[in-house]
């Protein structure tokens, strides 16, 4: 027991002094651009590594992914037409017009950012 104690204080100890020491350097910051290394060839090596590594995968992997997926996409959207911005703009537009009914329609004036002087 006494040896268990003291390995949990020294790896207490260590881990604090570590954190310690890290929030003590000096933030840099960020470079303006990321630039990756080699660009034709890092990451066509990372797709064919992941495409090999996907494929490697039995098939009841690819059933489970399916179904979380499913899952995802249901809740995902189940979520995103109640919660709407667009559609809580249009029952508000369509109360205030005389109960008219009125397609939804995206146009380039409602999006935003848009200058249509340009």
């Amino acid at each position: 027991n006494e040896w268990h104690s003291a390995t949990a204080y020294v790896t207490f100890a260590i881990t604090m002094m570590s954190a310690l020491a890290i929030m003590s350097m000096p933030k840099l910051p960020p470079p303006e651009t990321f630039s990756c290394p080699l660009v034709p060839l890092i990451p066509l090596l990372g797709i064919l590594s992941n495409a090999y590594m996907m494929g490697s995968l039995p098939l009841v992997a690819w059933g489970f992914a399916a179904v979380w997926f499913a899952m995802g996409a249901i809740v995902y959207f189940a979520y995103g037409i109640r919660h709407s911005s667009l559609q809580s703009r249009h029952s508000i537009d369509s109360q205030n017009e005389s109960a008219q009914y009125q397609p939804l329609c995206l146009s380039s004036e409602n999006l935003v950012g848009y200058d249509s002087t340009k």
